[in-house]
């Protein structure tokens, strides 16, 4: 704070010496100017008939005399010594507005901002931090030229068309500071989302350079509007060269906003098991690009599929929100067996199995009458998903084993209801229960 202070002493301090010398000079350039014309008259020849000079007014006390009033109207570059004090007093306006203008908006809005409680304001701030500096610079300029009614038309509208252009300038760099933020913002949230900061950094280049872009068009066009020059043709030109590229480049552009989108929304992670109808099974997600995201099947095979196909088809993600994952099982138990009796051996049986989860429930349901048998449905928690067909053959051994220690008929077959079955499996499954002949098989 104290290096501030001294920073704005000594600012202040050289802007009046340099104002101070300036009219000083100016002062004395007139006062010779004066002095010259005096002698030139001193020096006129007797001869010549000068007309009698008329009664010298008493001078009244307060007012100016004729000789000061016509010291400060004697011409220097055009301007007479009133006007450079003007002109010296808006230099003046200027370096106050310039030096304290910008920092009283930023302290005023900094008050605004502490009674918020959140801190993202503050961040904000301190980010346009230097473009409000220049906004004071800029309206500082406009107030000290303003004021100054001796300057032409012409000048007055040179000064305007460099205020307006200063002024979008200054709004542009404030626009250019907040995109920068909010990318790097959007960023560190992603970050402690534990999100694909790969395919982050390889997006955030080019939406960064896209909006920053569309500012620049859209400053140069407001530009100038100002100055009168017509740009429809531009735009017009602009619109029809855009759509022959987009039409040419339909599916590149469908994919880069679907890879847009995926990086936004992150249904799935680099690393993270999904399901997608687009490979008919699970894939492993190894990388996530801009036009196609490559996923390992289980058969060791990469499969590089575009991003449109993942954006429109529905994707199971088995690594959200954990790993944890639960699975069951349908049992046949004959008629005429106890249900507290299934509902014990199963439960036994299938919590005694290592690798089931002791905190999670396990759950035996009477979920249907069959042809021959009741229908008991097993569930239970597994920590990982990866685990789930080798769990799947010790809770399988394990019920088979409890049941026929127990003396419980199952006339049907334990089938797995987990995975996802096409049509075809389907039939053939329900051929396989009715004992009819699998052709095929």
């Amino acid at each position: 704070m104290s290096q501030t202070k001294g920073w704005c002493r000594r600012y202040l301090i050289t802007a009046g010496l340099a104002i101070t010398w300036g009219l000083s000079l100016g002062g004395f350039t007139l006062l010779a100017q004066a002095q010259e014309e005096t002698t030139t008259v001193e020096a006129t020849p007797e001869g010549t008939n000068t007309p009698e000079p008329a009664a010298t007014p008493t001078p009244v006390p307060g007012q100016p005399s004729d000789e000061a009033a016509g010291l400060f109207s004697i011409p220097f570059l055009d301007w007479t010594l009133n006007q450079w004090l003007d002109v010296g007093l808006s230099l003046l306006i200027f370096l106050v507005i310039a030096g304290f203008g910008g920092r009283v908006l930023i302290w005023l809005t900094r008050q605004v901002t502490k009674r918020t409680n959140t801190r993202i304001d503050d961040k904000l701030l301190a980010a346009i931090s230097k473009p409000l500096q220049w906004l004071g610079m800029v309206v500082g300029f406009q107030i000290a030229y303003k004021r100054l009614d001796f300057i032409s038309s012409s000048w007055q509208q040179i000064l305007d068309n460099v205020s307006f252009i200063l002024y979008v300038l200054v709004a542009a760099a404030i626009i250019w500071k907040l995109i920068d933020y909010g990318l790097t913002f959007y960023r560190q949230l992603a970050l402690n989302r534990d999100a694909d900061v790969k395919a982050i950094d390889r997006l955030l280049p080019l939406v960064r350079t896209f909006t920053k872009g569309l500012l620049v068009i859209v400053g140069f066009v407001m530009i100038l509007h100002h100055f009168g020059i017509e740009i429809s043709a531009a735009v017009a030109a602009l619109g029809i060269s855009g759509f022959a590229l987009s039409l040419a480049a339909k599916d590149t552009l469908t994919n880069m906003i679907s890879g847009v989108i995926i990086a936004i929304d992150r249904p799935f992670r680099i690393g993270d098991r999904i399901y997608s109808n687009s490979v008919n099974g699970w894939v492993d997600v190894v990388e996530i690009g801009l036009r196609s995201t490559k996923v390992h099947t289980r058969d060791n095979r990469m499969v590089v599929i575009p991003n449109s196909v993942l954006s429109d088809d529905g994707v199971i993600n088995y690594n959200y929100p954990n790993r944890n994952y639960r699975l069951q099982v349908d049992i046949d138990v004959a008629y005429g067996t106890e249900f507290e009796k299934v509902r014990q051996v199963l439960d036994d049986a299938v919590r005694q199995v290592e690798g089931v989860m002791p905190a999670k429930p396990v759950q035996v349901l009477f979920v249907g009458f069959g042809d021959s048998a009741m229908v008991f449905r097993v569930r239970w928690w597994i920590a990982d998903y990866a685990d789930m067909r080798r769990m799947n053959d010790r809770v399988y051994q394990a019920i088979q084993e409890a049941l026929e220690a127990h003396n419980i008929a199952s006339p049907g077959q334990i089938y797995d209801v987990n995975y996802h079955l096409n049509q075809d499996d389907a039939d053939r499954l329900a051929r396989a229960f009715q004992n009819e002949p699998v052709h095929g098989s």
